[in-house]
């Protein structure tokens, strides 16, 4: 091993300790961490469990030793070459998660990322397993941060199983393995090879978690894209200025795609910046957009023109009751429900009794969405949207409308229920309901409900079987 002299210890000691130089470090570590956690946030599923920075700069007898190390091979190596003086850690669920991430890595504008995936691979004797990648910042990441080019960041992606057999051996894997009895190595790799073979086993999981994840969303999304633009009158005129192509034939066929909802976007600007035009039709085709195009600054945005109307006059209810129905095709779920119950309060002001009945039916829904998508079940918000719905029912005139309230107690008795025979009450309520809705857009609307509100149903009772 090439041993450096006093001098040259010094120097990457003085090197090591300069405040300007440690900030610079942490300032491009701070940078990285952030582009993930904003790929982390901005990912449909999740692809990244977590971004975990390392505390602090690597210390210097490591860093002296690992120079002396590469320069044995390697002249004129020095403490500019190092790749990991600071740190990132991307823990992903899965193998395929730890592959999008590598990707989305390497086609971000901001880093420079040089090795190949087969030089990053990292495996040991004792059954480390990881990438390791170099990064530098590049383009718009260096802009108002030159002083930051080319200095390094060392990225580590695993999955969280890898991780974890890394936390285990830490203090074995650190060290020599030379140093390290063989058959403990030996040992520690069968059992590393066997939590790879999990790894490679919980693939098969993941991809019936997703596929059933994927059947349930474009359920919601073909009931919240009917419910959005149910006789709504700006749909022509909005289609009419839109220039002739594929992607406004498929609107016109109401097939909609990421893609060519966001052709919306600029007619509904425009009619956002008319205060006579913004209006809750506009606010519900916002949310449509939202719904396909499923990005969170989409999301916000359409959000952002339910409060334009919200503001416009906020002491109608009518605009919390719209923001409600959007925040709720958008799985903001809380805010549906305080943002709806705020509508019924100001629908009670204004004495319109079928706002009213509107907002607690939609609310009751929304409580049935919530209980479905959540972990632990609130048997006090349960009890209330119960009592809502069931007034609502009492409350309406029109057949269609009692028909549709009792849809959503039907929805809320399967999703709340606490048994086989209240879940069974649920699927007979809804099915009446379908039986007698027929003809017209309340009938598609009814079918497309009804196919939702029966697979959960059914995946609710098989639930109860497995605990029971």
């Amino acid at each position: 091993m090439a041993r450096l002299d006093l001098s040259e210890r010094r120097e990457i000691e003085r090197k090591l300790h300069d405040p300007i130089w440690r900030q610079r470090l942490l300032r491009v570590q701070k940078i990285i961490q952030e582009e993930f956690e904003r790929f982390r946030d901005q990912a449909e599923t999740m692809v990244i469990r977590a971004v975990v920075p390392r505390t602090d700069i690597k210390e210097i007898k490591k860093v002296i030793a690992k120079i002396e190390d590469k320069k044995e091979n390697r002249r004129g190596y020095g403490l500019s070459h190092l790749e990991d003086l600071v740190g990132v850690k991307i823990f992903c669920p899965y193998a395929t998660d730890v592959r999008q991430v590598i990707d989305s890595m390497r086609n971000h504008e901001g880093f420079i990322v040089p090795e190949t995936n087969r030089e990053a691979r990292r495996k040991t004797k004792a059954g480390y397993r990881g990438f390791h990648f170099t990064l530098q910042l590049k383009g718009p990441l260096l802009v108002n941060n030159e002083d930051l080019t080319r200095i390094k960041c060392e990225v580590q992606v695993k999955t969280m199983l890898e991780e974890a057999w890394d936390a285990k051996t830490h203090d074995i894997t650190y060290k020599s393995e030379s140093v390290v009895d063989q058959f403990l190595l030996g040992r520690m790799g069968e059992i590393s090879e066997a939590l790879a073979a999990f790894d490679k086993r919980s693939e098969e999981l993941k991809k019936e978690i997703l596929k059933r994840h994927t059947e349930e969303r474009k359920r919601k999304e073909a009931v919240a894209s009917v419910y959005l633009s149910e006789a709504m009158p700006l749909w022509k005129e909005v289609l009419s200025e839109l220039q002739d192509g594929k992607e406004l034939r498929e609107l016109r066929a109401r097939n909609f795609n990421a893609k060519n909802v966001l052709r919306l976007i600029p007619p509904i600007e425009k009619r956002r910046d008319d205060k006579n035009l913004l209006s809750p039709h506009l606010c519900r085709l916002a949310g449509l957009v939202a719904l396909y195009a499923r990005g969170q600054h989409i999301d916000i945005w359409a959000l952002d023109l339910c409060d334009d109307l919200i503001h416009k006059d906020p002491q109608l209810s009518r605009p919390y009751l719209v923001k409600g129905s959007v925040c709720w095709a958008l799985d903001q779920l809380d805010e549906a429900l305080e943002v709806t119950k705020t509508g019924i309060e100001k629908a009670e002001e204004e004495n319109d009794q079928g706002s009213v009945a509107n907002g607690k039916a939609n609310f009751a829904y929304w409580v049935g969405e919530k209980v479905w998508n959540a972990s632990e079940k609130d048997t006090k918000l349960a009890s209330q949207a119960i009592k809502y719905i069931d007034e609502a029912i009492r409350s309406a005139r029109k057949k269609a409308t009692r028909l549709s309230y009792s849809d959503t107690k039907g929805f809320l008795l399967i999703t709340t229920g606490k048994n086989a025979k209240e879940i069974r009450k649920g699927m007979r309520l809804i099915r009446e309901v379908r039986r007698q809705r027929t003809g017209g857009i309340l009938e598609k609307l009814s079918r497309l409900f009804f196919d939702r509100h029966i697979s959960i149903a059914k995946q609710r009772l098989a639930l109860l079987k497995t605990d029971g």
